[in-house]
């Protein structure tokens, strides 16, 4: 039996959104593709979408590439009026965690790293599909991952004793 599941994937990578899209058509879920974030928000307007997939590091039509397209288009879709925002799964093929603290801040509610292999971004669209809780939970949780770590980030960098000064 298949299931179905609106899923857009956002990539500027013809071929690998391609190769996204046959693996989980073949995992029973819908999906579209945008290769652009204009197109991409034309789309999200709509409000078909459940997952949406956003390739972290995009270009334009010149070839030129922008690091953190991705985030910038992650803000965009959270910052659309009315309805339930879709959940965005970045997929990215840098393995540096630094900056996932950056990546939830800006909207997204999980990462997948490209050479995971499709079996695990299906598993993560299954998940998404299946988690059932409303846009503000959500929205309230990625808001206190974020501010946890960046808590922890600054309390990592306090010079030695300035705990001190703070005590009663």
């Amino acid at each position: 039996m298949t299931t179905s599941s609106n899923i857009l994937l956002i990539d500027d990578d013809e071929d690998f959104a391609n190769l996204v899209s046959i693996s989980l058509s073949r995992a029973g879920h819908l999906i579209e593709c945008a290769h652009s974030g204009s197109a991409a928000l034309e789309l999200i307007a709509t409000g078909r979408f459940k997952v949406v997939l956003v390739d972290l590091k995009m270009g334009d039509a010149t070839g030129r590439s922008w690091s953190f397209a991705g985030l910038n288009l992650c803000r965009l879709i959270r910052q659309l009026p009315d309805g339930d925002h879709p959940r965005i799964v970045i997929l990215t093929g840098n393995r540096n965690r630094q900056n996932l603290s950056i990546y939830f801040a800006n909207g997204a509610d999980d990462l997948v790293l490209k050479d995971d292999g499709f079996d695990v971004l299906a598993q993560r669209v299954a998940y998404w599909r299946r988690d059932n809780r409303g846009d503000r939970e959500r929205q309230e949780r990625r808001q206190a991952l974020a501010s946890e770590i960046e808590a922890s980030q600054r309390a990592a960098y306090l010079p030695i004793g300035a705990h001190l000064h703070n005590s009663p």
